[in-house]
């Protein structure tokens, strides 16, 4: 009968000792949690460092997202909301945030980028997958080509286009671009105002070449063959047009006077 008194004293007491490291871990933690939220809040948003932009400046992207190094707290920036703002630009197509402990916020953007101007309404720049993109208001340099002579609606700002010329177009633009070859220096223009054929209209004496629309690789690998091995450039400032469509010939026809 002793014993068992003894083993019921002991098991309480072990007990009460359980609850009290229980209690007392709680409390250590909840104050090390509190501890740890009030240093943490502490941490001032000192720098801001933007990576992947090239057409918006690094004052544009501040402006979108709202933010300023030196003004706030780091714990304060909710990345996903900064994300959310940024995509609103026409210019960006992917971004990441990142909180970098104990003072950086880190941005990386995805830009659009574009591989012609295109006239509708207004002119506007368009990338390789056919999303229309506004020309940027501060001054870049671009070396792309036109798609122009489009009659159809083009669609909206910051959406892909709705129209099959366009896509026509930026698709041979890629094509061009995949494909090195002097030719694609040289062209300036993609006119699909004719009826009857497309229209590329080369810098160097305003020369035109007539391809089909539908057959433009193998028109276009006829043309390149034909500027590189045959032709020497300063003669395209006597040439007028250049016409590739018919069974792998070529037929030119000389400016007048």
């Amino acid at each position: 009968m002793r014993a068992r008194k003894k083993k019921a004293l002991r098991n309480s007491i072990l007990y009460i000792l359980f609850i009290l490291l229980l209690s007392a871990g709680a409390y250590g933690y909840k104050w090390i949690d509190h501890f740890m939220q009030e240093r943490l809040s502490d941490f001032k948003l000192v720098d801001i460092e933007i990576k992947g932009n090239h057409i918006l400046s690094r004052s544009d992207i501040l402006s979108l997202c709202g933010l300023q190094p030196g003004e706030g707290r780091l714990l304060a920036v909710k990345p996903a909301l900064v994300e959310e703002k940024l995509r609103e630009s026409h210019y960006i197509k992917a971004v990441s945030v990142v909180r970098s402990l104990p003072s950086k916020l880190r941005i990386t953007v995805l830009e659009r980028e574009p591989i012609a101007f295109i006239h509708g309404k207004g002119m506007n720049l368009i990338d390789e997958e056919g999303y229309l993109i506004p020309v940027p208001a501060r001054r870049i340099r671009w070396n792309l080509p036109h798609i122009i002579g489009i009659k159809e609606s083009l669609g909206k700002l910051g959406e892909k286009t709705t129209s099959a010329q366009a896509m026509k177009g930026v698709e041979i633009v890629a094509h061009m671009r995949m494909t090195p070859s002097a030719l694609n220096e040289i062209v300036s223009d993609i006119d699909f105002s004719h009826r009857d054929y497309l229209c590329l209209r080369l810098t160097r004496g305003g020369t035109e070449v007539r391809i089909e629309e539908h057959n433009y690789a193998l028109n276009l690998f006829i043309l390149r063959q034909y500027l590189e091995k045959y032709l020497q450039w300063d003669d395209l400032n006597i040439i007028k047009y250049v016409d590739v469509r018919f069974n792998n010939q070529l037929v030119y026809k000389e400016k007048q006077g």
